[in-house]
């Protein structure tokens, strides 16, 4: 009734969050039905909302610039397309842990569906079971301009995939695979010149270090078997490293943390 009630007086929101909020399928599409100028919006933890719903709310959601429907159990790579597909400014999308109800769909129609959005820079998809390797080489097809990339905790995520996103989506920036069970060696011989950020897991670290020439932070956390003298060999082996977060076991004395201090490189 509330959320009616904001749409009959046709306010001019820029920026919607109701995340936690008890509400209906009827009260958001009343709402965004009348108000079209939505441009960040959070609908997290809306259980109620399914594929076909938001099929239907994209259609009034053409400022959309930034959205986050984590935890949404029912939506799965039908929601992404619909909101690539119509929604074109879109800039961010948070979509972590979708899709619980739906486990192991697939949906080749929808794949062939997705389009080419430039615009789109940040995805996260971490903790998503539905997510496969189809979806992740479509998604380096069709997203030339992503800069982060969130897959951690995506256990159907195989190196193959990984390398195939650093290949074509050159402005990637930043890069989360951490937990990513399938991932063997990070292969890569080739130069990914503007990755940033990479939370990695333990597989391929050496030669993600030297083959991502522009890497500033890498987080290694969850990395129990990343040997010591590895990471002591970073910050000279990529010189361009301004903080690195070692392995659990990685002891960093005084002097040690002074050194990479002066090098310009923070361990926390």
């Amino acid at each position: 009734e509330l959320l009616s009630s904001i749409a009959e007086e046709g306010l001019p929101l820029r920026r919607l969050v109701l995340c936690g909020c008890r509400y209906t399928y009827a009260g958001i599409f009343n709402l965004l039905s009348k108000c079209q100028s939505i441009q960040y919006l959070d609908l997290q933890s809306a259980h109620f909302l399914k594929d076909s719903n938001f099929v239907e709310l994209c259609l009034f959601l053409v400022d959309l610039v930034s959205i986050n429907i984590s935890n949404c159990s029912r939506l799965t790579i039908v929601t992404l397309s619909a909101l690539l597909r119509n929604c074109s400014k879109l800039n961010e999308v948070k979509m972590e842990g979708t899709g619980t109800k739906y486990m192991g769909v697939e949906n080749s129609s929808t794949l062939m569906n997705l389009v080419v959005n430039p615009q789109l820079k940040s995805l996260h998809l971490s903790n998503n079971k539905w997510l496969t390797e189809k979806h992740v080489h479509v998604f380096a097809s069709v997203l030339p301009n992503l800069q982060l990339l969130d897959l951690r905790c995506c256990c159907r995520i195989s190196e193959k995939g990984i390398g195939l996103v650093l290949k074509r989506c050159s402005k990637i920036r930043q890069l989360s695979i951490v937990y990513s069970q399938r991932l063997e060696p990070l292969r890569m011989n080739f130069k990914v010149s503007t990755l940033e950020v990479l939370n990695l897991l333990e597989k391929g670290v050496r030669q993600a270090i030297e083959n991502c020439t522009q890497l500033r932070e890498i987080n290694l956390m969850y990395c129990t078997k990343v040997a010591v003298d590895v990471v002591d060999s970073m910050i000279f082996i990529r010189p361009t490293l301004r903080k690195i977060t070692p392995p659990p076991h990685f002891c960093c004395t005084e002097s040690k943390r002074k050194l990479f201090l002066s090098l310009g490189c923070l361990i926390c």
